[in-house]
């Protein structure tokens, strides 16, 4: 029968809404007390941990995420071997759990990635790889919150165009800097605003 719904309502109940509703509304995450970003938390977990301990608190993480997408109550019901779309997943349950992972992790994961990793065992030894960054990964990862905040940003004409040169300048920058045994490299070009967003694109997975 056609009824009127109070989504907000429902949102507001959090973990206490039946599951039965849980797919009709997505739960409000509140924002950290301490400020923190998306991800530290997790980073600074991992980084008390060492060994298969790492990679068993990824498995939890995407075992717990997974449960609650489908809704159910025990992470255990998630197999670690079985595939997601085997579990119950389709399109668009793969994009809200790859969308909460993204809030978990602070990575710039594509909209591809349950498709890409297709059981938590693969996914986990994937967020792994992509949250140790090898001997890059402060830099990597301030790229991969960078890429969450642009694919989630609504700033109007003025706050674009200011963003694009502060971008722009930071890639001339990097560009410039001699790479190691070439001192007198020629720098590169500036990059125009579809070079620059065609970078974070294919670099960061968002395209």
């Amino acid at each position: 029968m056609p009824a009127r719904l109070d989504r907000e309502a429902w949102r507001a109940r959090g973990d206490s809404l039946p599951a039965v509703l849980r797919g009709l509304v997505r739960p409000v995450r509140p924002a950290a007390a301490d400020g923190a970003r998306p991800g530290d938390r997790l980073r600074r977990r991992l980084g008390e941990l060492s060994g298969p301990a790492r990679l068993g608190a990824l498995l939890d993480l995407v075992r717990g995420s997974a449960a609650a997408v489908l809704g159910h109550a025990d992470p255990a019901r998630i197999d670690l071997d079985r595939g997601f779309l085997d579990a119950g997943f389709d399109s668009l349950t793969a994009l809200e759990l790859r969308n909460q992972l993204i809030q978990e992790t602070g990575l710039g994961l594509p909209p591809t990635l349950l498709f890409d990793h297709p059981d938590p065992g693969r996914l986990a030894r994937h967020l792994l790889a992509e949250l140790d960054g090898g001997d890059h990964s402060g830099i990597l990862a301030e790229l991969d919150r960078l890429a969450v905040t642009l694919d989630t940003a609504d700033g109007d004409a003025d706050t674009r165009r200011r963003v694009t040169a502060r971008l722009e300048t930071l890639l001339s920058k990097w560009r410039d800097r001699p790479e190691p045994g070439r001192p007198n490299a020629e720098p590169a070009e500036p990059a125009d605003d579809d070079e620059l967003f065609a970078l974070i694109d294919h670099e960061l997975g968002l395209s």
